[in-house]
């Protein structure tokens, strides 16, 4: 396949050029290249988007229980509804999601929800590729802990069949996880070399209870569970001290700036994190939190 007369930033300009294709890899890149070819006159080739944090079967709830704070949001609204979802409900939603990531640029995600071997199959079917995490909710119930990790090798040993779906571990956050839960989850991701996906401070309520239980912010609290392999997403509310220990132990973050707002969870410091050097991408979060899975919308 090549793609014929579309502008490329190549050599350090906007130039019009022709793209080959072979499988999954481009070939060739230059002028007058034969073959079946897609006219892109007029249009901007751009590398495909990468969404870093999603729930993507969370379509199906767009729009259900707008103009809520975070915890009143979560706690009466989207876990009760979530709580009666099946695995074919988050098929059919991760596939109603692709379809518009596709559409809108996005050619991977990483996601973080449930019945992740239904969300496998969607990747599988669409072509697109996918990060994907079994969402851990331990509840500081060592039982309920042991179930979750159980389900995370599950989901692991699935992504690991198809070369478009891969596996970070997911502990939801530091609320709904213990800190021994969370470092059992680290010892996972060292032995089976995997990232962490999980969220933090998101929320002042959240930052203000970890301070009231632990005499610590957040960032201090994990200290020890942090490393170059974790992804944090939001990361709102932060210290000077929290961005220094980010900056040490090499962390990433995920930005939503739609939901953060939509969820009135605040503006996260990003000028200080890149004056850091800390690596910050962009994410979405579920549409029931921003309404999209567009990328360029949270540009």
């Amino acid at each position: 396949m090549i793609i014929k007369n579309g502008l490329v930033y190549y050599k350090g300009k906007i130039v019009k050029r022709d793209i080959e294709i072979e499988g999954n890899k481009i070939v060739k890149i230059g002028k007058n290249l034969e073959g079946e070819s897609y006219n892109a006159e007029k249009k901007l080739i751009l590398p495909g988007l990468v969404n870093t944090h999603t729930h993507l079967a969370m379509t199906l709830l767009r729009g259900y229980a707008d103009d809520l704070p975070l915890n009143e949001w979560l706690e009466k609204y989207i876990w009760p509804v979530e709580s009666k979802l099946k695995g074919e409900d988050v098929y059919y939603g991760s596939l109603l999601g692709i379809i518009e990531m596709i559409k809108s640029g996005t050619t991977c995600f990483n996601d973080m929800y449930f019945f992740m071997d239904k969300t496998a199959n969607a990747v599988v079917k669409s072509g697109i590729r996918g990060v994907l995490n079994h969402g851990c909710i331990e509840l500081f119930d060592s039982e309920k802990g042991e179930r979750e990790i159980k389900e995370s090798l599950k989901i692991m040993k699935i992504c690991e069949k198809n070369e478009r779906t891969s596996f970070m571990f997911g502990p939801h956050s530091p609320y709904t996880c213990s800190k021994g839960f969370l470092m059992k989850i680290k010892d996972l991701a060292n032995k089976y070399q995997k990232y962490i996906h999980i969220h933090v401070s998101e929320t002042k309520n959240e930052v203000e209870n970890i301070e009231k239980e632990y005499k610590m912010k957040p960032m201090e609290y994990l200290k020890d569970f942090l490393d170059k392999n974790v992804l944090i997403a939001h990361a709102v509310h932060l210290t000077k001290s929290e961005i220094k220990i980010l900056k040490e132990k090499n962390v990433k973050i995920s930005h939503n700036p739609v939901s953060n707002l939509k969820l009135s969870s605040g503006i996260a410091p990003i000028p200080e994190l890149l004056k850091n050097d800390i690596l910050v991408s962009l994410g979405t979060d579920g549409t029931a939190s921003n309404n999209s899975l567009n990328v360029f919308e949270d540009l």
